[in-house]
């Protein structure tokens, strides 16, 4: 029975201690336990997302693990990350392991200069503690953040807080970007929310991102970072960038094919001669992708004859297609994934356009969005 009591006293100082902090100060102490460099730290985050364009959502489950490198470095921290699929690993190098074929491939920086880019993109995407504490130092500069307590949090976890942070522009005006931290009473992350409303290029979108975190050890608790990556039994290769084919030329003959569209016809190129088609190798969350709908759409309205079709990159399901269909008003033939044709096309990224003319010859291709997509296609079908 005292122990009971006791436990109760505890419980209800320990809230009323995180009670008497301003939001702000629970940020502070929150960079603390995370970000002081002399400490390593490790925990697993589940991440949910409401992709863009489409109504699916996207789960993926991580467990990371930081160590400390020294302060002469750009990033301070090795950082190695498992999934069920790969584990990397940045450390000067960029290490992919594939679990699939028993493979570690090196990726040596200073050798291959121009991914550098690409390797710290990946750093910072996968690494959402890392992002956070640098985000939320970067709002604690500015005067203007708000960080303001709510009364949303859920009531069996009387010990997690809410906070809703406000930001502003350089202009002073609030940033559509809604986000809500949860902090546990040790000031640790228990959740971090974000949604975005935004419009791209005349394409209104938006995006929503829970990280949840679990699993966070501190200091000399944190798991050690070889814990994850026992690279014994694997095969050892160094990283050898991918070629990059070149498109077919204007004036090839366009390789035949036959596909499924997403009403459940077979569609062929040969059922499209004697007219121009517009060819877009696509996928449903390529936010350049739905960009060109509206250049495409203006060209069907200009050009009647102009016939369109849109082939699935990424296997997206028949009813994730017709739902981004209706939503975006796509006026096209869609058709699904091939992988032959891609190879056939030699397609190797999204958007990618081919204009095929009447008598089944490439008359334009592009690699990538742009503005200049209805003009060029319109001067050629002018002809």
């Amino acid at each position: 029975m005292k122990k009971n009591i006791l436990l109760t006293l505890l419980l209800v100082l320990s809230v009323g201690l995180l009670k008497s902090q301003t939001p702000r100060e629970v940020v502070v102490k929150l960079l603390e336990n995370i970000g002081d460099s002399t400490l390593n730290y490790s925990y697993v985050t589940t991440t949910t997302m409401n992709r863009p364009f489409t109504t699916d959502t996207f789960v993926n489950v991580n467990q990371y693990v930081y160590r400390y490198a020294g302060s002469e470095r750009d990033i301070p921290y090795d950082v190695s990350v498992r999934r069920e699929k790969s584990v990397s690993i940045y450390d000067g190098l960029f290490h992919k392991v594939n679990l699939a074929d028993s493979a570690v491939v090196f990726h040596d920086i200073e050798r291959y200069p121009n991914l550098k880019s690409k390797v710290n993109g990946l750093f910072e995407e996968l690494s959402s503690l890392f992002v956070l504490s640098r985000d939320l130092e970067k709002y604690l500069v500015d005067a203007r953040t708000n960080f303001e307590f709510t009364n949303s949090a859920d009531e069996s976890f009387p010990n997690v807080k809410e906070i809703a942070i406000t930001i502003y522009d350089k202009a002073g005006e609030v940033i559509p970007r809604q986000m809500k931290l949860r902090v546990s009473q040790d000031n640790l992350p228990v959740s971090f929310w974000a949604h975005l409303e935004f419009e791209f290029r005349g394409v209104k979108g938006s995006q929503s991102q829970l990280f949840q975190y679990s699993d966070i050890r501190i200091g000399k608790d944190a798991a050690p970072l070889a814990s994850l990556n026992e690279f014994s039994s694997f095969t050892k290769r160094e990283f050898e960038p991918e070629a990059i084919p070149e498109l077919l030329s204007v004036g090839t003959k366009a390789p035949k094919w036959t596909l499924k569209s997403v009403d459940g016809d077979s569609v062929s190129l040969s059922g499209f001669s004697g007219k121009y088609l517009l060819l877009e190798f696509w996928s449903a969350n390529c936010g350049h992708c739905m960009t060109s709908v509206g250049d495409i759409n203006g060209l069907k309205n200009n050009y009647p004859l102009l016939q369109v079709a849109f082939i699935s990159m990424t296997g997206d399901s028949e009813s994730k297609i017709k739902s981004v269909v209706e939503k975006q008003g796509i006026a096209a033939v869609m058709l699904m994934k091939s992988k032959s044709v891609k190879a056939d096309y030699n397609v190797f990224a999204y958007p990618t356009f081919y204009l095929v003319d009447g008598s089944g010859n490439i008359a334009f291709s592009q690699v990538g969005y742009s503005d200049k997509l209805a003009k060029v296609v319109s001067d050629i079908l002018a002809k």
